[in-house]
């Protein structure tokens, strides 16, 4: 007959694996029914079908034998402050079967495991433990082929089964005295650490992480840490009667070009450690400034100059008369 995709209700279809599909070492081992409310059957010549329903049908072709690949879904990856998630869906390549094994002390067949150094590591209590910041972790599952399956080795008799967590590639190893029915698949997790920011003369925010429309025109709260990577925008609080100058990076390496740092508002990306700004501002005047910053106003010529520090203070100014510069004032006057 042809190859159909479509058919009356009450007609009979017949069914055929396509054995091209399988890969070394499957046979084709049943049918299973995905949706539409038929049942497969067997003729007296042993060829497969269903007669078609009212509704769409789906069928998928069952092998048997060695399993290639697994995938792992539906884990929780670590968050500081939380517990562990022992909750797991594992499925193989379409039509195989294969299960989370739960004996052994594994739970779910999920078990959770704190990372000490390179050689060691102790397993977390179900029930007491929290992640916490900077810490690495590792997550294993107990994965067990059901009958008339397998994970096939190598000569050295490693599984060359591929496994997959939340679509990230995981370790394989073989688990048990069954033979190749059992497999470990292990991976790995690292919990970020938060850093501090502080911005002297202005705030930082991370908009996407903050609601839209917010009162400070759509970036949110400001905020005070963020984790390596995260965007920041940092905006200058500009006080009245003065102009931005420039900012100072006090402490933290990140890449900035120099142009950046004379705008009242920049970006730059997180780094892996803490950061600390200090926006610089000068007086507004309706006069001429030079290049050092000073004002020469009316016929005595005195001008000023300072800049930003905490507490909306003046850190530091120098009188300037008659061209003369005098001993800087005391901070804070």
């Amino acid at each position: 007959g042809r190859a159909v995709s479509e058919a009356p209700a009450g007609a009979v279809i017949y069914l055929e694996p396509d054995f091209d599909s399988l890969m070394v070492g499957q046979q084709f081992a049943s049918w299973a029914v995905d949706f539409g409310g038929v049942t497969v059957a067997t003729d007296e010549y042993g060829s497969y079908y269903f007669v078609m329903s009212d509704e769409a049908v789906c069928v998928t072709a069952k092998a048997k034998g060695a399993i290639y690949n697994i995938y792992i879904s539906d884990i929780d990856i670590p968050v500081a402050g939380e517990s562990p998630d022992y909750t797991a869906t594992v499925y193989p390549e379409d039509g195989y079967d294969i299960i989370l094994r739960s004996d052994y002390g594994w739970i779910n067949g999920v078990s959770w495991w704190e990372s000490i150094d390179q050689y060691s590591s102790e397993k977390l209590d179900p029930e007491t433990a929290v992640f916490e910041e900077g810490k690495t972790y590792h997550v294993n599952f107990c994965i067990e082929a059901l009958e008339e399956y397998w994970f096939p080795v190598n000569e050295e008799g490693a599984p060359t089964v591929q496994a997959f967590v939340n679509g990230t590639y995981a370790s394989v190893a073989m688990y048990g005295d069954d033979g190749s029915r059992t497999v470990s698949v292990s991976i790995e997790f690292t919990v970020p650490k938060a850093y501090s920011i502080t911005v002297e003369g202005g705030n930082a925010y991370d908009p996407r992480s903050n609601p839209s429309g917010a009162p400070t025109g759509g970036d949110g709260d400001p905020i005070y840490s963020a984790y390596p990577g995260a965007y920041i925008k940092v905006v200058a609080d500009i006080p009245a009667g003065y102009e931005f100058s420039h900012w100072e990076i006090v402490e933290g390496a990140f890449k900035i070009d120099e142009d950046s740092l004379k705008n009242s508002t920049f970006w730059f990306g997180m780094p892996e450690s803490d950061v600390v700004l200090r926006a610089h501002f000068t007086l507004h005047e309706e006069h001429e400034w030079d290049e050092n910053n000073y004002c020469y106003c009316g016929a005595k010529g005195y001008g000023v100059t300072f800049s930003w520090a905490p507490g909306d203070q003046i850190f530091g100014y120098t009188v300037v008369e008659n061209g003369y510069a005098s001993e800087p004032a005391e901070p804070g006057r």
